[in-house]
């Protein structure tokens, strides 16, 4: 029945109610917000991001009148530099609205590079840059952040950092370090042989042998792939858009099986030309040619009795010859057998299952390799261009699914062998290996 005790302007009666009922209610969440983040409206930030953020606009106005000299920070007597530069970056609308731009075009590049996926080898010249960027990037994002940023794995930053890009190789490797790698000789020598201009229209492979056969070069093939796509010498076919077929016709032996076909080419003048093929099976060798204005079972016979007389007629030949024609009215006239020759036509895709796909394989090779290299000018100058054409793919451009023979010593029942040979693996790593130590590494030194 005493008055309560006063303690201030409560009483002990309205303390203790108060701190049931907080025990009994609990209190709302507040969100708690950065010391920046408040440094940031208080210089004056766009309250647009406050309505982003779901600040109330009593809150932005609380930190505006906020007295935040007492913090160790922009507003102490000695602040530090990068601090200082951060409190002028938020007074300034124009250097925000810089360093936006600047952002949306790095993620415009980032985008770029995450949907192409350029291979690693693009940045390995530039390698010295990106880890001094990594370097500098470390204290403020981490390691692994700053790696990320240009879409590396850690350790590939880790084994570049140990091994430094080095100008005097071609792959980047230091020559000390990684002497098995080709010399500057054998670099060299691949460059001279990819530049000859009698072997511009020949596939890779083909240059590759012939480097072997003359011992120009000594590696391997995936090797000799991979400086001439550095060395600038790739030679990229389109991709192929046919689906992959099982092995077609293959003979055991030169004049078992022959392909006649005919592709049409239109020279500089427009005016079109028949180019009459045989070709062997066994060794893709072009046993006849012809060149002709019209399209006829004439000239198609034709070129089958030269075919016959200049690699046949007085020799000791195995067996009948068959000839795999396609459904064409050149092919309808030929006979069936002829007991003369002992030839045997076969149609393609009626008399026997596969295709006559080996005949296209020589009309490709003269129209890519050849012919739409250097187009003659018209029919006059396309048969002395054929001649040359078919004699250098004959007898000159090592093949290579002969492995590196010629048509012609593939034909005359020649072995790789006999003209491809043998590298010493052993002698030329040892040569190799003589050679990178010795030379003056900028790197290492």
């Amino acid at each position: 029945n005493s008055p309560p005790f006063q303690k201030g302007k409560y009483t002990i009666r309205s303390i203790f109610i108060r701190e049931t009922m907080d025990s009994i209610i609990p209190r709302g969440h507040y969100k708690r917000c950065s010391t920046d983040l408040k440094l940031y409206f208080h210089a004056g930030g766009d309250p647009i991001v406050a309505w982003d953020l779901g600040i109330p606009r009593s809150t932005v106005a609380g930190w505006r009148k906020a007295d935040f000299s007492g913090l160790l920070g922009p507003y102490d007597q000695n602040p530090h530099p990068t601090v200082e530069l951060f409190t002028r970056f938020l007074h300034s609308p124009m250097g925000q609205e810089i360093f936006r731009c600047q952002m949306a075009v790095t993620d415009f590049f980032l985008s770029v590079l995450s949907a192409f996926k350029p291979p690693k080898t693009v940045f390995v010249p530039f390698k010295n840059k990106l880890l001094d960027l990594v370097r500098e990037f470390e204290p403020t994002f981490g390691f692994s952040n700053a790696v990320k940023l240009f879409g590396f794995s850690p350790s590939r930053f880790r084994a570049w950092a140990e091994d430094p890009y080095c100008p005097l190789s071609l792959v980047g490797k230091c020559l000390k370090r990684h002497p098995g790698q080709l010399a500057k000789s054998d670099t060299l020598a691949i460059k001279k042989l990819l530049s000859d201009p009698a072997v511009k229209q020949w596939p890779l492979i083909s240059s590759y042998f012939k480097g072997l056969r003359v011992k120009s070069i000594a590696c391997g093939l995936t090797t000799f792939y991979k400086y001439a796509s550095i060395l600038g010498f790739s030679r990229k076919s389109p991709r192929h858009r046919r689906k992959n077929h099982v092995s077609g016709l293959r003979a055991s032996r030169p004049n078992e099986y022959w392909h006649s076909d005919v592709t049409i080419h239109k020279p500089v003048d427009n005016v079109k030309a028949y180019i009459y093929l045989v070709t062997d099976n066994y060794s893709r060798k072009v046993l006849a040619w012809k060149a002709s204005l019209e399209l006829s079972a004439k000239t198609r016979i034709q070129t089958l009795v030269d075919a016959y007389r200049r690699h046949v007629q007085g020799w000791h030949r195995e067996g009948t010859i068959s000839l795999v024609v396609d459904g064409g009215p050149e092919n309808r006239p030929i006979p069936v057998y002829d007991p003369e020759t002992s030839i045997r036509k076969l149609t393609a895709q009626k008399d026997i299952l596969f295709s006559n796909s080996m005949a296209e394989a020589p009309n490709k090779m003269l129209k890519y390799g050849y012919l739409y290299v250097d187009n003659p000018l018209d029919f006059k100058a396309l048969v002395p261009f054929l001649d040359k054409a078919f004699n250098d793919f004959n007898a000159v451009r090592p093949n290579g699914q002969l492995g590196g023979l010629t048509p012609d010593e593939a034909y005359s029942g020649r072995f790789p062998e006999d003209f491809v040979p043998k590298m010493k693996k052993s002698e030329e790593r040892a040569r190799r290996f003589t050679e990178n130590t010795d030379n003056l590494c900028p790197t290492c030194a």
